[in-house]
């Protein structure tokens, strides 16, 4: 099992019914942007389900860590985690997303005797079911294929390919192919342009070829009509300690925290920046709260080990190590790269690592 705890993982995108009556769903782990490690060993994100990650756990497999709330809809987490960040040929560049709540569509006004609308949501539903991150991008594509024709002729019909596109963008992102998901993202903007969740996960994607900017950029189109949203908060202090604005990123990070009691990815970023800024037993206190909460939280544990060498307490940092599993904390170019930890922990962790053998 592997962890994703940098940013908030995409969230997938269920939506409305479609003015159907909901039919039962499954629950199922999801995988993601910074993320699908079982997949292929080897950072977290968010095209994904909605809710709160108890105790880190990577969302694409479970740890032994307690499991999620699901609050809204469901937390995807992203490609991120398994695939090194990749580059676009040329510079990223994205239209300012423009949210726009008061145009969602009257789900009522859609005509449930429609037979091509009961197929749509038949084939939404079975999507969301699908086994494999390929079976859905195909069951996706598939609702796209045989819907898009009629938009502007069935006022359901933007709505059912536009969360198609945004879900598929999903399952794209967390292949890691980045550029594809970020073009399904924008043709699902298009379409939603009341959906915060295609913005949110294009910002998430952006984050996965490094054009941080941007995805700053969309974090905060999401934060101006959803500003008590805390993936949003702590996806915008990802980003923001990407590019090392570490008081921003804080008082993200904060904000996130505030807004629940549960947001492990949260806590531990908001720890990871209080000991870069010199606030060092403030932030050996952090991560002895999340452990006690969350004995299995890996990057909790790998962080105070390194938190503890570097003040001095070098019996504790081994105590901590030795109980530290995941292999890929004691790559100093993941924890850079991909997990995105502060220069100082990083550096930590370089001199750690070339003592303890």
């Amino acid at each position: 099992p592997r962890e994703a705890v940098t940013i908030m993982p995409a969230r997938a995108w269920r939506g409305s019914s479609l003015g159907m009556p909901a039919l039962e769903r499954r629950d199922r782990e999801v995988r993601s942007l910074k993320i699908a490690a079982e997949e292929r060993p080897r950072r977290p994100v968010r095209p994904a389900r909605r809710g709160d990650d108890r105790g880190g756990r990577e969302l694409t497999s479970a740890s032994s860590t307690s499991g999620r709330e699901g609050r809204r809809d469901f937390f995807l987490a992203l490609a991120v985690a398994s695939s090194p960040a990749l580059c676009l040929p040329h510079k990223a560049s994205a239209a300012v997303a423009v949210i726009k709540p008061e145009l969602s569509p009257d789900f009522t006004s859609f005509d449930r005797s429609d037979p091509n609308l009961r197929t749509a949501y038949e084939m939404i539903q079975a999507a969301l079911r699908a086994e494999d991150v390929q079976a859905e991008e195909e069951a996706w594509s598939a609702v796209i294929s045989r819907f898009e024709t009629s938009i502007g002729k069935a006022n359901w019909a933007a709505d059912a390919v536009g969360r198609a596109y945004g879900n598929r963008g999903n399952c794209l992102a967390r292949q890691g192919k980045f550029q594809a998901a970020i073009s399904d993202y924008n043709k699902s903007i298009e379409l939603c342009p009341y959906s915060v969740d295609p913005v949110l996960n294009r910002g998430v994607a952006f984050e996965g070829i490094r054009e941080y900017e941007l995805a700053i950029q969309d974090y905060r189109a999401v934060l101006d009509v959803s500003p008590s949203d805390p993936a949003a908060w702590n996806n915008f202090g990802n980003a923001n300690a990407a590019l090392q604005n570490w008081d921003v990123a804080l008082d993200a990070f904060s904000k996130a925290i505030a807004m629940s009691n549960f947001f492990s990815f949260a806590s531990v970023n908001y720890a990871t920046i209080l000991f870069q800024r010199g606030s060092d037993q403030e932030a050996i206190r952090e991560f002895r709260k999340i452990l006690i909460k969350y004995p299995s939280f890996t990057d909790a544990r790998a962080a105070l080990a390194i938190a503890l060498w570097l003040t001095g307490d070098r019996s504790g940092a081994e105590t901590q190590w030795y109980r530290v599993e995941d292999s890929r904390y004691a790559d100093v170019e993941w924890l850079t790269e991909t997990r995105h930890w502060p220069p100082r922990l990083v550096q930590g962790m370089k001199e750690f690592r070339g003592i303890v053998v």
